[in-house]
């Protein structure tokens, strides 16, 4: 009995259109790996699965809730502090403007009080604020502009005691005071804008946390709704899969059954083609007649093609089927090239294309191949370069890959033309 792994059960295959009743056992083992305590058990998991996901949701949200609200309160914290330093600001330059005026030593005092609360306010809004790149710059920025409106005022009044009114009302009268409080009372403003939209999004994750706790509960009630639902699609699903499984063994089949008669009818076709041809040289021998010899010639080029073409079938077949056998001989590549130009050269000339071919010169002089293979995979190469080339040339390139710690190598073909090629959509 032939063995070409179709019938391993039974001596007859079943009747023409059937499913063998061994592929259902096959198709029955393979869904027997997904026995219905699966269904129960892939609720249980989507059941708690959402559950812990509701509790991990609401969880996260009240966890950034509460880093938000320490991050408002800084944001209070840093108005109230921003609002201190203009405030205090506001004392030194009126200490400074009394002093201008009067001379009284009274009214530095104010002053001083003034400017040592300045920097400690500026200190702790650095601290506050250091985490939050926004309002660090503003106040950065508002240091800066501290620090010069604090020395034009220490200028005015080192001015008013060396050298009397008239020079310290002279500085003054550049009021560089009024550009610098104003400034000083910008940067503030922005600290506090920046500082309420902090508390006002406190605000809007408080909102949001609450919604989530909301969704979250109704997570937990909808989670068995869900897997009350799922283990439905999944037993259609199985149903569906068994239905897909039958369908696919059929096909398989149907494949190895039609690999398995392009095989028999590839045999039996050779026969009778090898007869026509060995009786056509026979008759090449006995007749001497011109028109009768062309006649044929004829006949034998045309069994030829039609013996090529059963061959192709064949190969075909048994690389489908997986019994595809390379026949391995010594070969000197360069015959490749002598190939070439002894099946091309004469087509090539006819279309005025040149047609060369290249070998690698540290090539080895043998090498282990299907010599008739390799030549088959040529013809298909250079015929197609051939056929779809007009003008211009066709270069073949032979050249190899050593494989590193291996007796193996890679040979390597090229062919390169300048024909129409293929479109990028193909």
């Amino acid at each position: 009995m032939p063995r070409h792994g179709i019938f391993p059960l039974a001596d007859l295959p079943p009747a023409q259109g059937a499913t063998p009743w061994w592929d259902f056992v096959r198709a029955d083992k393979m869904l027997a790996k997904k026995p219905n305590k699966e269904f129960v058990k892939t609720v249980i998991v989507v059941w708690l699965t959402l559950s812990a996901a509701s509790v991990i949701m609401a969880g996260v949200t009240w966890v950034q809730l509460s880093h938000n609200v320490k991050a408002a309160k800084k944001a209070v914290d840093t108005q109230v502090a921003a609002e201190r330093v203009l405030r205090w600001m506001g004392g030194c330059e009126s200490g400074q403007r009394g002093f201008t005026l009067t001379g009284d030593q009274k009214y530095l005092e104010p002053m001083i009080v003034g400017e040592t609360n300045v920097l400690l306010e500026l200190d702790k809004l650095a601290e506050l604020t250091r985490n939050d790149s926004a309002i660090f710059q503003r106040v950065f920025d508002l240091r800066g502009t501290v620090d010069v409106d604090l020395e034009y005022l220490h200028r005015i009044v080192a001015m008013r005691i060396a050298h009397g009114l008239p020079a310290a009302l002279e500085i003054m009268a550049e009021e560089k005071d009024v550009a610098l409080m104003a400034k000083i009372q910008n940067v503030v403003g922005q600290i506090g804008q920046l500082g309420s939209d902090r508390v006002e999004f406190a605000r809007s994750r408080l909102l949001r946390a609450s919604f989530t706790s909301l969704i979250a509960g109704l997570m937990g009630v909808g989670a068995g709704v869900f897997a009350f639902w799922l283990s439905r699609i999944t037993m259609r699903h199985q149903q569906r899969e068994r239905e897909l499984i039958e369908e696919k063994l059929v096909a398989e089949r149907s494949s190895r059954e039609k690999t398995v008669f392009l095989a028999n009818m590839s045999h039996e076709i050779r026969t009778p083609m090898n007869a026509i041809l060995g009786f056509g040289e026979l008759l090449e021998r006995e007749v001497s007649e011109p028109k009768h010899r062309q006649y044929l010639k004829t006949i034998r080029v045309s069994a030829e093609s039609l013996l090529q073409l059963i061959n192709d079938i064949l190969d075909m077949s048994k690389i489908e089927a997986g019994v595809m056998e390379l026949h391995l001989e010594p070969t000197n590549p360069r015959e490749i090239c002598e190939f070439i130009h002894t099946v091309f050269s004469e087509s090539a000339a006819r279309k005025n294309v040149k047609l060369e071919c290249q070998i690698a010169h540290d090539m080895p002089t043998a090498l282990l191949l299907d010599r008739i293979r390799l030549r088959q995979v040529l013809v298909n190469l250079v015929g197609n370069a051939v056929k779809f080339t007009d003008q211009g040339n066709i270069y073949v390139r032979v050249h190899w890959e050593r494989e590193e710690s291996s007796s193996h190598v890679t040979l390597i073909l090229e062919v390169q033309d300048t024909g129409v090629g293929i479109p990028a959509d193909k």
